[in-house]
């Protein structure tokens, strides 16, 4: 029962639906998401300048095909998981390993959108539910950013090698097909 409760306020929170999405909603939504990100990992304002621009670019995709989502299309969830593992790739990159060990473990964070019974929801507003309180200053290309370091598939991060620490090496992936077979009935449930 909590759990139904928790999914009707989030899909409430997000008032929108995907096709209807401004660029002033991706941005607010990249900023919430980010946000949570670098409270969540401590992370300093130039990562959450960073995880903003990622997330931003991620949105900017996956919003057109949220609807499709909700639908259980197989094409639209390959696409989810394809962007989904660019967002994740570069976010690897941002933070130390020790972080982004944790940021695997939080679902709603790493794997932000699911579906169930017809609806999309992003997942952090189960854990969020106030979608205008922030903990983080304003990212400083929240204004300003527009895809400058977006990639596809397999070309190199734009985030390689831009901080100076240990970066995860795993094989964790939502590229893998163990990931995606073993996380798409948990995200996108009918």
């Amino acid at each position: 029962m909590k759990r139904i409760v928790m999914i009707l306020l989030a899909i409430s929170l997000i008032g929108t639906t995907a096709m209807a999405a401004s660029d002033k909603e991706i941005r607010n939504e990249a900023r919430f998401l980010a946000d949570k990100i670098a409270y969540e990992l401590d992370l300093d304002k130039n990562q959450l300048a960073d995880a903003f621009d990622i997330n931003y670019d991620f949105l900017v995709r996956v919003y057109p095909i949220l609807d499709k989502l909700a639908e259980n299309d197989d094409n639209a969830i390959r696409e989810y998981y394809r962007l989904l593992a660019i967002r994740n790739g570069d976010l690897r990159w941002i933070m130390p390993q020790d972080k982004f060990l944790k940021l695997l473990d939080i679902e709603y964070l790493y794997r932000p959108f699911c579906t169930e019974g017809g609806k999309w929801f992003n997942r952090v507003y189960t854990k969020y539910t106030n979608a205008k309180k922030f903990y983080e200053g304003k990212p400083k290309t929240m204004s300003k950013y527009k895809g400058a370091n977006y990639r596809e598939g397999n070309s190199e991060s734009a985030y390689r090698g831009k901080y100076k620490h240990v970066v995860y090496g795993g094989q964790r992936s939502p590229k893998s097909d163990k990931f995606y077979l073993s996380n798409r009935l948990d995200d996108f449930r009918k």
